[in-house]
């Protein structure tokens, strides 16, 4: 249980791996990832997204599984890499 926290989506980049808007998503607190996991990560600081990450060189590729959203480019320095994902809790409405 320490190892694992909870992040509420709020968005559908990740549709295609069946992660919808207002999912929660438990994540293993981890700070690195091998490529092609489904990471929470935090960009530059102020941005938290749940994208697949992908290295390239001295930069990071964080795509999302819906075609409506781009892929994220940026430097490798300016994200955190916070979890991993591992589950999903779907929320009767």
């Amino acid at each position: 249980p320490e190892k694992l926290c909870a992040f509420r989506v709020q968005n559908d980049s990740m549709l295609d791996e069946h992660i919808c808007e207002g999912d929660i998503v438990l994540v293993e607190k981890r700070t690195f990832a091998r490529d092609g996991d489904i990471v929470v990560s935090v960009i530059n600081n102020d941005r938290v997204v749940l994208k697949r990450i992908f290295r390239d060189g001295a930069n990071v590729e964080l795509r999302p599984s819906n075609a409506n959203y781009e892929t994220i480019k940026i430097p490798a320095d300016k994200i955190q890499v916070k979890g991993i994902y591992r589950g999903l809790i779907r929320p009767l409405l």
